[in-house]
C-alpha cells in the first residue's frame, strides 16, 4: 500500500491506496483541518482501521515537504521518517508546490501565501524553481505565462491582485484547498528515487529569512 502525509497546510491530511490485509484495493483520505502534528500516530491508526489494513501493508511512504507550516512540515516528515526507518518501507519526499500541481489538468502556475504581501509561486515542475515573491513579482510574472491553469490556496484566490491578473490570461482556477491527496499518486510515477535526508531538509531558510 501507499501512504501520502501532508503537513504543509491546516491540519492533517492522508491517504491510503492499495492491497489491504484481505487482499482488497482499497483508498481513502482522511482529512482534519483543526488536527495537531502531534495526532499523527492515531489519526494514522484511525485510517488504516477504516480500510482493515496495518501498517505491514505499507511499503511506500510519500510526505509533502514543503513550503509551508514550518512547524507542521519538521513534525509530519520526522513522523514518516520513522515510519520508515526499519527499512521496510520507502521514503519519498516531495516539493508541496510540485505535489498541488496534480490537482490540474495541466502544468499550472501554483501560488500559496508565505506571509502577508509575500507568495510560493511555481511556474512548471521541470523548467523553473519556486520562488519566494512579492505580490508585484507575481503579478509581473503571470503576465508572461503560458499555462492555462492556476492552482492558488485560499489566500491567492481572495487576493484582488493575482486574481486580476489571472483573469486577464484567462487561466482557469483550481483550488488547493479542494484538491484530493488521490491526485498526489501521479507523483510515486515521476521516477523519485528514495532520498528522504536530502528532501526532509527541503525548507529553504531564504524563506524565513526575507
Amino acid at each position: 500500500m501507499d501512504l501520502i502525509v501532508d503537513t504543509s497546510r491546516k491540519g492533517i491530511r492522508m491517504f491510503v491506496c492499495g492491497v489491504n490485509a484481505a487482499n482488497e484495493n482499497v483508498e481513502r483520505e482522511l482529512v482534519k483541518t483543526d488536527a495537531r502534528s502531534e495526532k499523527l500516530e492515531n489519526l494514522l491508526d484511525e485510517l488504516l482501521s477504516s480500510v482493515n489494513a496495518a501498517l505491514e501493508n505499507v511499503k511506500r511512504v510519500l510526505v509533502l515537504c514543503g513550503p509551508g507550516s514550518f512547524t507542521g512540515l519538521r513534525t509530519g516528515i520526522a513522523f514518516c521518517e520513522g515510519l520508515c526507518f526499519s527499512g521496510k518501507r520507502e521514503l519519498y519526499g516531495v516539493s508541496s508546490l510540485k505535489a498541488f500541481t496534480t490537482f490540474a489538468n495541466s502544468t499550472p502556475v501554483v501560488i500559496t501565501k508565505a506571509r502577508p504581501g509575500f507568495w510560493y509561486y511555481s511556474e512548471n515542475t521541470e523548467n523553473s524553481g519556486e520562488y519566494f515573491w512579492s505580490t508585484e513579482q507575481v503579478v509581473k510574472a503571470l503576465a508572461n505565462v503560458t499555462a492555462t491553469e492556476a492552482v492558488l490556496d485560499d489566500n491567492a484566490v481572495a487576493c484582488a491582485d493575482i486574481a486580476n491578473a489571472i483573469a486577464a490570461k484567462n487561466i482557469a482556477v483550481v483550488k488547493e484547498s479542494e484538491g484530493s491527496l488521490a491526485s498526489l499518486r501521479k507523483v510515486l510515477d515521476w521516477g523519485l528515487k528514495p532520498s528522504p535526508v536530502q528532501d526532509a531538509n527541503y525548507i529553504q531558510p531564504s524563506y524565513a529569512e526575507q
